[in-house]
């Protein structure tokens, strides 16, 4: 492994944004239905 020991691989990198990514647009869809329902009371 070249560049060093704790150098994540590009690889890696996009496999961590994505999985970021999807958690974030969970809880982003999560919090839009229940504010959807609050209002709609």
């Amino acid at each position: 492994m070249k560049g060093g020991a704790g150098f994540l691989t590009a690889f890696e990198v996009v496999q961590t944004i994505l999985g970021f990514g999807s958690f974030t647009i969970a809880l982003i869809g999560l919090c839009y239905k229940i504010f959807k329902n609050d209002v709609k009371k």
